[in-house]
């Protein structure tokens, strides 16, 4: 697996940007891609069945900070880092150059400096069971309908028993999607270990209930590989299921 992770400051050692902010991530993202790839990615993204994927995801801002409810915003101050990762080398080369280039992000209004991009790499130690930590939370739901006929989105808990198969399903279309084949081993459990934390988020208008902290990943290599590659759950390119390896003492 491999991700990156670039350090952002402000001119003046200190940034403020709305408490509600992933969508202006994802939109700095877009305008560091050539135009018709970020156009293509965008408009309309990789399509499997009715569903279209980005394959790119990132995690929260990562940073000291105070947050101004009153004013809903947040202001990170000195170095914030913000994480990477994505499985398309089109991708991936486009956040290289954006150092080579000297660009900045531009959150809305406010201009970021980008100070560095440091490229990680960790390679999965042998077995099939890996303790991974969520930098931005994750989120997975069903569409479903209420006795009058009326539809609503229920999100589900790490501890309902849902979660982990709708996990496995959505790995598995972006399995499919990058290689053009199904996986030798398909099998995939993920299990909360110790307390997750609600988090409440909005984008584009829209509530989204998401979930944070330590969870185990048990099964196929290949589909962790995704999920560390691509994002674990959905929502991905919104800011959602970036997750990091927790190295285990043998």
């Amino acid at each position: 697996m491999h991700y990156f992770v670039l350090t952002l400051e402000g001119k003046e050692g200190y940034f403020e940007i709305p408490i509600h902010h992933h969508l202006l991530i994802q939109a700095a993202l877009y305008d560091l891609l050539e135009d018709d790839f970020a156009r293509f990615l965008h408009d309309r993204g990789f399509q499997f069945g009715k569903r279209s994927f980005k394959l790119f995801v990132f995690s929260r801002l990562i940073g000291k900070f105070d947050l101004l409810k009153r004013e809903g915003k947040i202001r990170f101050i000195g170095p914030t880092h913000l994480y990477v990762s994505s499985p398309l080398d089109e991708f991936n080369d486009a956040i290289m150059n954006a150092i080579l280039r000297d660009d900045g992000l531009r959150l809305g209004q406010t201009f970021l400096q980008i100070k560095n991009i440091e490229y990680r790499k960790w390679d999965m130690p042998e077995g099939e069971s890996f303790l991974v930590r969520t930098m931005s939370p994750i989120t997975v739901y069903s569409t479903l309908f209420k006795a009058d006929g009326r539809k609503y989105t229920h999100y589900y808990h790490p501890r309902e028993k849902d979660f982990s198969e709708l996990i496995r399903s959505n790995l598995l279309k972006k399995y499919l999607l990058l290689h053009g084949e199904a996986p030798e081993d398909s099998r995939l459990q993920v299990d909360p270990v110790g307390e997750v934390k609600e988090h409440i988020l909005m984008y584009k208008g829209t509530v989204i209930k998401a979930y944070g902290g330590t969870f185990r990943l048990t099964g196929s290599r290949e589909l962790m590989q995704i999920a560390f590659e691509a994002g674990i759950s959905v929502k991905n390119s919104q800011g959602f299921g970036f997750i990091e390896p927790i190295l285990e003492r043998r």
